[in-house]
């Protein structure tokens, strides 16, 4: 029964040392995939990340199977203590057949010494009556002959009786020996099958990772590739509008007069008669009140008349003209920014590998 202990505790130590390799083994793996996340940018991206969750989920499986065999190291060791108390109370039960085993063995060892001394004392006597030994010898050493005949007779009765009793109580010994080592084989086998079923479950679900990952390489084509960066990193399909040149102002002076320009008309001299009869220019006076009668106020245009050239100039609103120049440098901003939006994928490949 001894050897049943000492399988359990090195069932024990084997099972320990099983759960330190699973445990090194969810150590590198978790490593691994956190190399593998530092790997986020370009086109292999969507391969890292396939690495990456690969080796977490392979981590994780291997820190389950750690912990499961862990549970059942507890249970060998708390068995392995229960059968030594077992096996004490074993012993301590069956101390009268060790008794027995004892006597036994003992009774044996006088039984041959007995015997051997009844041999030799018949000998002895025979030698006598050979040799015509006086009647003296031969008496006494007859009587000797009879008590070791007696004696071993007497061991022979002793050995009879302590054999059958070593014979009953070492059946009933073995037979609850027998019980005891089938238990304890019965619960090292159930020990043994969950093990066994903790590999196997792993294996599957490692197994199922595998087909995953390689599920995932196949799917994952040079197109697919591609398609997922580009739908990652593009920017619009608007095309970049169009834009034409325009004659940009550079001052304010130049903007002053290219306005004057356009809305100055030249008016013909107005020609009035005098009281003699002749023809000539009005007057200065009449020309001031004709100017002051001809502003606009609150328009968007004002009539200017000058009294000694009699032209009259059209100035447009300073405030109209702003107003389109602002339109005009929005519209640009629109083009610059509606071109930006749209960035081909060669520039996206060349900015990426920069």
């Amino acid at each position: 029964m001894k050897h049943g202990v000492i399988a359990s505790k090195e069932l024990a130590e084997f099972l320990r040392e099983r759960s330190a390799i699973e445990e090194n083994n969810y150590k590198l793996l978790s490593k691994v995939a956190k190399q593998a996340s530092n790997s986020t940018q370009g086109t292999f991206a969507p391969v890292w990340a396939a690495l990456r969750g690969a080796a977490e989920k392979l981590a994780v499986l291997h820190l389950q199977m750690a912990q499961r065999v862990t549970e059942l190291i507890k249970d060998v060791s708390k068995y392995a203590d229960e059968l030594h108390k077992k096996h004490k109370a074993v012993k301590e039960e069956e101390s009268s057949t060790l008794e027995v085993v004892q006597s036994i063995q003992s009774i044996t060892v006088t039984l041959h010494k007995a015997k051997d001394m009844c041999l030799q004392k018949g000998l002895e006597l025979e030698k006598l009556k050979k040799d015509n030994a006086s009647q003296r010898e031969l008496e006494k050493t007859e009587i000797k002959f009879k008590k070791a005949q007696d004696d071993y007779k007497t061991l022979v009765d002793k050995y009879t009786n302590i054999r059958n009793d070593f014979e009953a109580k070492m059946t009933q010994a073995c037979r609850r020996f027998q019980d005891v080592e089938e238990t304890h084989l019965k619960h090292m086998k159930e020990f043994l099958n969950t093990y066994a079923d903790v590999l196997q479950t792993n294996h599957e679900q490692v197994g199922q990772v595998h087909i995953d990952f390689k599920r995932q390489c196949v799917d994952m084509t040079v197109e697919k590739l591609l398609e997922q960066f580009v739908q990652g990193k593009y920017t619009g399909f608007e095309k970049p509008g169009v834009i034409e040149y325009e004659e940009v102002m550079t001052s304010l002076a130049e903007m002053t007069s290219h306005s004057q320009s356009e809305g100055s008309v030249e008016i013909p001299k107005e020609t009035s008669k005098g009281t003699n009869g002749e023809t000539g220019v009005a007057g200065n006076s009449h020309s001031s009140k004709r100017d002051q009668g001809l502003k606009r106020v609150g328009g968007t245009m004002r009539v200017v008349l000058d009294g000694e050239s009699g032209r009259v100039v059209l100035e447009k609103d300073r405030e109209k003209e702003r107003q389109k120049e602002k339109d005009r440098e929005l519209s640009h901003v629109q083009a610059t920014k509606a071109s930006r939006r749209t960035t081909s994928l060669l520039n996206l490949f060349m900015s990426n590998s920069q």
